[in-house]
């Protein structure tokens, strides 16, 4: 993977941005993201506060780090990672508070709420310089082949193709401009390094015991990809069989939320329908609660629209979480269409969009 070199903002430097406003931060995060934006050959979003973002509760409030929406093509930070005043606060892996009066959470999160913007622009281009492979492998999640937190659990989502893209050149542009540019030898950015490395680690962990075949072997990014695939082609076949006409209908189909589906279709299928289905959507990216997540909610309607937006984790999974969902996820590998996992009796708690 070949990421351009990250333009140098001076404001984001530690011993400039201690010095910052709430508000000058901000700047400092829009001149990086125009920076990006012309670099990729994209318009550039607007970077704004989560507090201004619409729709999102309270509880998703204090847990999202970031999301990008690319209605309005905006990527909004918490207000936390820029201001002090704040009474939220986020923590690292060893239970730290991530201190806004440091640059580094909220550029990584730029970094890859940025990413997610460059994904759609590639997968939504008729033209581009990509590795062939990405760009179908976007093209698929974008349309129906995103794993959600929800339905395969979050070593899956972790994974997939545009999850692990946009959390490797968040973390490769983040050492780029602080460690190798700025040459930031301060305690604060080791520690974050030092964190985020951490967050890797278990990450790795989690994919090699619950997304790769045998367990333990290497292959969780491979995996995952497949059963992103086979997720994709199942939901062709969703598509197909959901349009068939009235006459064809047998005793057995039934209507849930205005959709007529065949007996056969996909469980919780309104819910599936609303959550993959690519044209006139919000493709909504969030860095939630220190695990990064992602989904795309329809705009049926305002309240399916928050149930279908409704995919990331709060936490890491445990083992007795992550275990059920991803037997489900190895069994969609093999069998499309991929069955939404069922929550096997527990209430979880979802942040809004997806996220890091």
């Amino acid at each position: 993977m070949t990421v351009m070199t990250v333009p140098i903002v001076q404001q984001l430097r530690l011993e400039n941005w201690r010095n910052l406003s709430a508000s000058q931060r901000l700047d400092a995060l829009q001149t990086m993201q125009r920076a990006l934006a012309l670099q990729e050959g994209r318009e550039a979003c607007r970077v704004d506060v989560l507090s201004r973002c619409e729709g999102l509760s309270p509880k998703d409030r204090e847990r999202t780090y970031g999301l990008y929406i690319h209605e309005n093509n905006t990527i909004y930070i918490n207000d936390a990672l820029i201001d002090p005043a704040q009474p939220h606060r986020f923590s690292y892996v060893d239970g730290t508070s991530v201190d806004p009066n440091t640059p580094y959470m909220a550029t990584e999160t730029l970094f890859h709420e940025s990413r997610h913007a460059y994904q759609f622009h590639v997968a939504t281009s008729p033209d581009t310089i990509e590795d062939a492979q990405r760009v179908r492998d976007w093209r698929m999640s974008l349309s129906g082949g995103y794993l959600t937190v929800k339905q395969f659990d979050y070593p899956f989502y972790r994974w997939q193709p545009m999850e692990a893209d946009a959390n490797d050149v968040a973390r490769q542009r983040t050492e780029e401009l602080f460690a190798n540019q700025f040459q930031d030898k301060s305690f604060a950015y080791e520690h974050h390094r030092n964190q985020m490395e951490a967050e890797m680690a278990n990450d790795i962990e989690l994919g090699k015991r619950y997304v790769a075949e045998p367990p333990g072997a290497e292959n969780y990014r491979e995996r995952a990809r497949e059963v992103m695939i086979n997720h994709y082609n199942g939901m062709q076949r969703y598509r197909q069989q959901e349009g068939q006409s009235q006459e064809a209908l047998q005793t057995g189909s039934f209507v849930e939320q205005g959709t007529t589906l065949t007996a056969d279709a996909m469980n919780d299928s309104a819910e599936y329908k609303m959550a993959s289905e690519i044209g006139g959507q919000t493709a909504e990216f969030s860095k939630t609660a220190g695990k990064e997540t992602s989904g795309i909610s329809s705009q049926q309607s305002e309240e399916g629209a928050q149930e279908a937006a409704s995919e990331a984790p709060a936490t890491s999974p445990t083992s007795q979480d992550a275990t059920p969902k991803a037997e489900g996820a190895q069994e969609a590998a093999s069998e499309a269409p991929a069955t939404a996992a069922k929550e096997q009796g527990k209430d979880q708690d979802y942040g809004y969009g997806y996220g890091h």
